[in-house]
């Protein structure tokens, strides 16, 4: 399958209250760029080789399904899982940081599609008559739900939030999905029952953004994930076990929102999935913060964040000032 070509990058500099973690956060498939704008083939041969990864189950699709009167959403195919990678230490020699001389923990999570032997068919994604949406929650969970994580997630988020914000956030995010190119910003309403227990009140830290859930560029017997996202932590020393450890103590919630056209590009059916997943940890040097807070109550003031926005990427950050050029 071809893919479209990326779209000339983006930057975005968000003028909120600066935080003692920044951030470097880019989005899509395929990633025009790594953290701080280092190059993107050696960011990823460097976290897919070193460092550490964990997978989680997660519901899925055969999204080769054509349009028609079939529900593509209907039924769930095994073996689709979220991956998430903590790789220490990257250099940011080469980027555009001022401090090209340190290093910063590194944070990608990845979609990886069935193998063929769970589920036969699904070879390729059906780009015409599907659309995938991302919503990451870049500050985390509150303070309370990242201490009851520190040993480590079951994946579904219901190990950590009530079930009704579970249910009334993967209900919400197909409320408002738009039809076949339009796009995936601004989809998710934050429900009440939800707030006290993210970092950021009201869903303001969701970035929204299309993936490709199966790379094109198939190669027989690898692993076929796509990296669709990728944090930067703040520029520390070579070997700074407490910045390893904030990125190791930090959980990711990610809704996935799945649909399905019919031939006339209106929806035909969609699920949303929500899954909170968190790196393997090997140190015990992190903060006790573990979503991206300034406060003893757990919420995020605001967090300084710069995006690299890549093919298909539209961020939804909300009520923030923001400065953009095009390159």
């Amino acid at each position: 399958m071809s893919l479209p070509q990326p779209c000339s990058s983006l930057f975005l500099f968000l003028l909120l209250p600066s935080l003692s973690l920044a951030q470097s956060i880019i989005t899509g498939t395929p990633l025009l760029s790594g953290p701080y704008n280092i190059d993107s083939s050696s960011f990823l041969d460097t976290t897919t080789h070193t460092g550490t990864n964990i997978s989680y189950p997660i519901k899925g699709f055969n999204t080769s399904i054509p349009a028609g009167a079939t529900s593509g959403t209907g039924n769930s195919v095994p073996g689709w899982s979220l991956n998430i990678g903590i790789t220490p230490d990257v250099s940011l020699s080469g980027s555009n940081s001022q401090d090209a001389t340190k290093f910063f923990q590194a944070t990608t999570i990845s979609i990886i599609p069935p193998s063929r032997n769970q589920a036969a068919g699904i070879e390729r994604f059906n780009e015409s008559n599907w659309r995938v949406c991302a919503l990451v929650f870049t500050s985390g969970l509150g303070k309370s739900e990242t201490d009851e994580a520190e040993d480590g997630v079951r994946g579904d988020c219901r190990d950590l939030l009530p079930s009704d914000c579970v249910n009334q956030l993967q209900v919400n995010s197909v409320t408002n999905v738009a039809e076949l190119g339009g796009g995936c910003q601004g989809i998710i309403t934050m429900p009440t029952v939800c707030n006290d227990h993210f970092a950021a009140r009201g869903g303001s830290d969701v970035m929204g953004f299309e993936l490709l859930p199966i790379s094109g560029d198939v190669k027989p017997n690898v692993d076929r994930r796509s990296t669709f996202f990728a944090a930067g932590s703040e520029a520390v020393d070579r070997g700074n076990k407490t910045a390893l450890g904030r990125a190791q103590r930090k959980v990711w919630p990610v809704l996935l929102v799945w649909t399905h056209f019919a031939g006339d590009g209106k929806v035909h059916d969609s699920q949303g999935g929500l899954s909170c997943v968190k790196g393997v940890k090997t140190v015990d040097d992190g903060d006790d913060d573990g979503g991206d807070h300034d406060g003893d109550d757990g919420k995020d003031s605001g967090a300084s964040l710069m995006e690299v926005v890549g093919w298909k990427m539209m961020g939804s950050l909300i009520g923030a000032a923001a400065v953009a050029f095009a390159i």
